[in-house]
């Protein structure tokens, strides 16, 4: 699974794209937002993860907060904020993806911030 910011190029950008996974990346994945999603993780750093591979050096922090700030970038480092909630609605947009990875196929996972946050298996949308 890729990592990697977006700043230009597309009416959708900014945007931070996790893709060209498999259903088993994917699983994982899900696994870490569950966590979030239960409260039983305050943060997870996707580039530190076996299984993402940043690009150009991308560096991506879920946070489990108190307000949805979505994705905000800090000088090249980017968080994404949001309530238990809302961890637990991008973890069911995750979760198709772990039994199926069909190429065309894309969704947003955030779009709070101003940055949003796709998956997408192909790394098209």
């Amino acid at each position: 699974m890729k990592l990697e910011y977006i700043a230009d190029g597309s009416i959708d950008c900014p945007l931070i794209r996790l893709y060209e996974f498999t259903e088993t990346e994917a699983a994982l994945l899900l696994a870490n937002v569950s966590e979030l999603a239960q409260g039983t993780k305050l943060s997870i750093s996707l580039s530190e993860l076996s299984y993402i591979t940043p690009v150009d050096s991308c560096e991506l922090i879920f946070i489990l907060g108190e307000d949805d700030q979505g994705i905000a970038d800090s000088d090249g480092l980017f968080m994404c904020v949001l309530t238990q909630e809302s961890w637990k609605k991008v973890a069911g947009l995750i979760e198709p993806f772990c039994s199926s990875v069909e190429t065309k196929a894309y969704k947003c996972l955030d779009e709070t911030g101003e940055v949003s946050l796709m998956l997408s298996p192909s790394g098209s949308w």
